[in-house]
């Protein structure tokens, strides 16, 4: 029985026949603890391949809490992290994306990686080498508050001869400790990596993406494509019974966050209308690994605090188990370059362990890729937009 059939019962339920319908959602798949605080022990399992840290910012008190899969968390101060902070971190983020002279736009965003670093980040690094963990290393960031609006991935102090986070370690986000646990759980294998091309360069009301062919092209060179979803004529039903079929999705097209009503975002405006947010979340997927969203705004949180609501959220809500976004409007130009160096890094860490491309080394390759924009002197702005979510 589904699982909102059970939970469709009269108001009127009495406490038997309350505890005989929670009796029935234990025993599905999954469901085990969903009325329950998961044990920590559990909790635990998510961190089996790499630190979890979680950043609470509070009024009372900030901390980092770094969960470990077989020691006991450690607890990082942060006394400079606070909620007003915070918020005027925030607010001068959205106003440097809006300026339009380059240097004065570098300038405000480095100004606020280095306080992200000093007031949040470094105190964390400095503790993760304290307990050994080794340059290199994959770390999965749950922050808490705002603070899901801030770029923490790309923090640094920003001086010659310094490292900044990325050079450090390899930064991933999750929404909840549930969706990287079953990421863990039931491994797939890695020997079905069709990928389903999804583009739209050309959309209703908004600017064309002029790049989104030489983007295509080049992951059709790299990648074994599975099928093709090009332009207006695609439908909302096509697509959604398309992601049926395939592991690894590439969706090259505009994205627009909806603040007003977030699970109106939407990815482009279909044949027969847009597909949302809505639409993806509530699609039950088979096992599915790969996601790549070269799209605008795709993992933008907008003004819902708490809430991981955003398209790339979405996605691996919906059972993807990495994903692959933008934290705001993405640079047309760079779209080819960062989808090439992804794909090309997986294809060669394949090649050089005898296998397939393997979704978990995603995060890994999306560090190398905007290295690649890094090293081109592209403005820091372009390069912190791409983010990872997930396993």
């Amino acid at each position: 029985m589904e699982v909102e059939a059970l939970l469709a019962v009269p108001k009127s339920l009495d406490l038997l026949q309350w505890t005989l319908v929670r009796d029935q959602i234990e025993v599905l798949d999954g469901l085990e603890c969903w009325d329950k605080v998961a044990p920590f022990a559990t909790l635990q399992q998510a961190a089996i391949s790499g630190l979890v840290i979680i950043v609470n910012i509070s009024q009372f008190r900030s901390d980092a809490i770094i969960v470990q899969c077989h020691d006991e968390p450690r607890v990082v101060p942060l006394p400079d992290a606070e909620p007003r902070d915070i918020d005027k971190l925030i607010s001068r983020f959205s106003g440097a994306l809006s300026i339009t002279e380059e240097r004065t736009k570098t300038k405000t965003i480095q100004a606020i990686l280095r306080l992200l670093w000093t007031g949040i980040v470094k105190p964390i690094v400095a503790e993760l080498r304290a307990i050994g963990v080794p340059h290199g290393s994959r770390i999965w960031w749950l922050p808490t508050y705002r603070l899901s609006l801030l770029p923490l991935h790309a923090a640094g102090p920003y001086k010659s001869n310094m490292p900044n986070l990325p050079d450090i370690y390899i930064s991933s986000y999750i929404p909840m400790f549930e969706t990287l646990l079953r990421s863990r759980h039931n491994p797939l294998d890695q020997f079905n990596s069709r990928l389903l091309v999804v583009a739209h360069p050309d959309p209703y009301a908004h600017q064309t993406l002029q790049h989104v062919y030489e983007e295509i092209r080049l992951v059709r060179e790299v990648t074994p494509v599975g099928s093709n979803l090009i332009g207006q004529g695609t439908s909302r039903d096509a697509l959604l019974t398309s992601l049926q079929t395939h592991r690894w999705v590439h969706m090259a097209a505009h994205g627009s966050q909806n603040l007003f009503d977030p699970f109106a975002s939407s990815f482009f405006r279909l044949r027969d209308g847009l597909l949302t947010l809505l639409d993806i979340s509530s699609t039950t997927l088979p096992p599915v690994q790969l996601a790549y969203l070269s799209a605008c705004h795709s993992a933008f949180t907008g003004e819902t605090p708490d809430e991981a609501i955003h398209l790339a959220a979405a996605v691996h809500f919906a059972g993807f188990r990495s994903v692959i976004g933008s934290l705001y409007a993405v640079a047309d130009v760079d779209g080819p370059i960062v989808a090439k160096e992804v794909y090309e890094h997986l294809r060669r860490l394949a090649e050089q362990e005898g296998g397939t491309m393997d979704y978990t080394n995603a995060a890994e390759a999306l560090n190398v890729a905007t290295r690649v924009l890094r090293d081109m002197r592209v403005p820091v702005d372009r390069w912190i937009n791409y983010v990872h979510i997930g396993a």
